[in-house]
């Protein structure tokens, strides 16, 4: 969902009914969002377009082994406390949301959930790309089956191999 910054050029717009779009939430700063003034809207694409505003786009990618936790820690930052999942409660894919840490802010987040069982690594290429923020998730659980010296070892090559797996999509 987005709006054209071409809108930016309509300065004869009057009725603009945004309501129910709750999906420009996350593309438009709250301020413009709830004005409910067609000319606030215009205005703030016009300035967009023309580079005399901001509009901060944040690319976020959560990556990292099935049940590792990306999925409670998206759905933690948007509510703001801690959400766990129930155990089975798996993303298919990769679940695309946006995000505001700051309702009342300009920063807008695209965070993209990646799976993390092997099945769906081919997906992965479809969200990675130079510029994005990458957080890697590692559960503990998934290294208990080693102690010590091994289950740091295990750590470090699941760190090596989903960096490896950003740098072949996304090198730098």
């Amino acid at each position: 969902v987005a709006l054209p910054l071409g809108m930016g050029s309509l300065t004869g717009l009057v009725i603009l009914r945004l309501s129910g779009c709750d999906g420009l939430r996350g593309l438009l700063p709250a301020q413009v969002l709830d004005s409910r003034d067609a000319q606030v809207v215009v205005c703030f694409l016009a300035a967009l377009r023309q580079g005399r505003t901001l509009m901060d786009m944040v690319k976020i990618v959560l990556i990292g082994e099935g049940e590792a936790g990306k999925s409670s820690l998206l759905d933690s930052l948007e509510h703001g406390a801690p959400k766990p999942r129930e155990k089975n409660d798996r993303t298919v894919g990769i679940d695309i949301r946006r995000w505001m840490p700051d309702p009342n802010g300009t920063v807008v987040a695209r965070v993209y959930d990646a799976a993390g069982q092997r099945v769906y690594r081919a997906t992965h290429g479809l969200c990675i790309s130079s510029g994005a923020m990458y957080v890697l998730a590692i559960s503990e659980e998934n290294l208990r089956s080693s102690t010590g010296a091994a289950a740091t070892t295990a750590a470090v090559e699941q760190v090596w191999s989903w960096l490896e797996a950003v740098q072949v999509q996304a090198p730098g």
